[in-house]
């Protein structure tokens, strides 16, 4: 099952901090969007900075990180952020713990970052290192590297930079920026001040939507306390809370989304679903699902019952590969066929990237597709691939070694399978379902 994304949140992934004791003040900075404009007094302001904060899921503790800011011995300026994250996936105890560390020049200028990500029997390195001409050069474990746009900064050092460059109430912040806990993805971020101070918004703009994030500000214009939507939050705190002991949440089930009724046999997938803040899936890919709005705002989905399809019999081969040769283990994903290759076990994402890159190989066409699975008795999330054949679009699940997939699939949402895109279509394909309600139609 598709898992939760703590670092997709720009303002979650190193947001909830406080301003370091004996802290100067400074002056409010040039009329300029970046607040590192005044680079100088930034870097001076940091130096000693120490956070920690509590990361909560549903109000329920899954974890904590640590972060800290200091010059460094060759003259520039050090960051570093710790996280651990536990949580329970279908049963089974997931712990993700992730290292951030950035160099910066003396004029706070990032020129070097390393993230180690560790989870399970996976470990991943991934380092961005600026070249001569100012662009980012990206190596995510073993996957081809990748040049990216040199003005991108990293995520978690845009609060930092806001609030140390005294910024004041309106437009803080606009750039774009490299997310470190999702393969250093770029995305585009603008952070605005409220008027009275005491509050912000981020807007992330990624290559498959928006998100939005809502923070609240101390005096100073540091964060205490930040989410995004009502399930992922992040709250400033002493750190001597943190050696607290805690249960870790069941994430799968508390994300799945209960079916009332019965279904009808053999006619395929029939929903009512009632309360989904958000536009119906437009998936022409995807002939066999349509969706209506009903009178009152309801979608009345149908998913047609697949067909068996002897012609395909290199698809078929590849996806029984993959589901054979990747072990099911929802406490591992990945963002590259690489990462499921040296794990050899992952969850539907994994099993969804490395098939796409199989049949790839093969010359088809692939994209992944993210939305639900009907399973007992409820929609829970998931990720499948869609493959092009001569005529038409064909799904398939390789977790499930199934060719073509079953009508138990509402898809949500086509796209590809990049990092810069996953890293946040689970964020952006299910915004507005909070409050969802679903029934087998009558």
């Amino acid at each position: 099952m598709i898992g939760i994304r703590l670092a997709a949140a720009v303002l979650l992934a190193g947001c909830a901090t406080h301003a370091p004791t004996g802290a100067p003040a400074l002056a409010p900075p040039l009329d300029e969007d970046d607040p590192a404009a005044r680079r100088g007094l930034v870097g001076d302001a940091l130096d000693g900075y120490r956070a920690a904060y509590l990361l909560t899921w549903n109000g329920a503790r899954i974890g904590e990180a640590r972060e800290w800011f200091a010059a460094s011995e060759q003259g520039g300026h050090r960051f570093e952020r710790t996280e651990r994250v536990v949580v329970r996936r279908a049963g089974q105890l997931a712990t993700l713990r992730t290292t951030i560390a950035v160099d910066l020049d003396e004029w706070v200028t990032p020129q070097r970052i390393e993230v180690l990500r560790e989870g399970g029997v996976s470990r991943t390195r991934t380092e961005a290192t600026r070249e001569q001409d100012g662009t980012w050069r990206v190596l995510h474990g073993t996957a081809p590297e990748r040049l990216v746009d040199g003005a991108a900064v990293p995520s978690t050092l845009v609060p930092l930079l806001v609030a140390a460059g005294h910024a004041a109430p309106g437009r803080a912040f606009g750039g774009p920026v490299l997310v470190e806990g999702a393969a250093l993805s770029l995305a585009h971020v603008t952070v605005t001040i409220a008027a009275d101070g005491a509050s912000a918004r981020a807007d992330l703009a990624t290559a498959v939507g928006r998100l939005r994030g809502e923070v609240q500000l101390d005096e100073r214009g540091f964060v205490v306390a930040a989410g995004l939507g009502a399930a992922l939050q992040s709250q400033r705190v002493d750190e001597v809370l943190l050696a607290a002991t805690f249960e870790p949440p069941e994430i799968v089930d508390s994300a799945a989304l209960p079916v009332e009724g019965a279904a009808s046999p053999g006619s395929g997938l029939r929903l009512t679903l009632e309360g989904v803040a958000a536009a119906p899936p437009v998936v022409p890919e995807l002939a066999e699902q349509s969706v209506v709005i009903g009178p009152e705002g309801a979608w009345e989905v149908f998913v047609e019952a697949t067909t068996p399809q002897p012609s395909l019999a290199k698809v078929r081969a590849r996806t029984r590969r993959v589901s054979d040769f990747l072990r099911d283990d929802l406490s591992l994903s990945a963002f590259t066929p690489e990462e499921a290759l040296a794990a050899r076990a992952g969850d539907c994402t994994a099993h969804a990237v490395l098939l796409a890159a199989e049949l790839a190989d093969d010359g088809y066409d692939t994209r992944l597709v993210t939305g639900y699975l009907l399973d007992d008795g409820a929609l829970r999330r998931h990720r499948w691939v869609l493959v092009k054949l001569p005529h038409r679009w064909l799904a398939v699940d390789p977790m499930y070694d199934e060719v073509p997939a079953s009508s138990a699939h509402l898809a949500l949402a086509v796209h590809g399978a990049s990092p810069d895109e996953l890293a946040f279509i689970d964020d952006v394909a299910f915004a507005g379902w909070g409050s969802a309600t679903a029934r087998f139609a009558e």
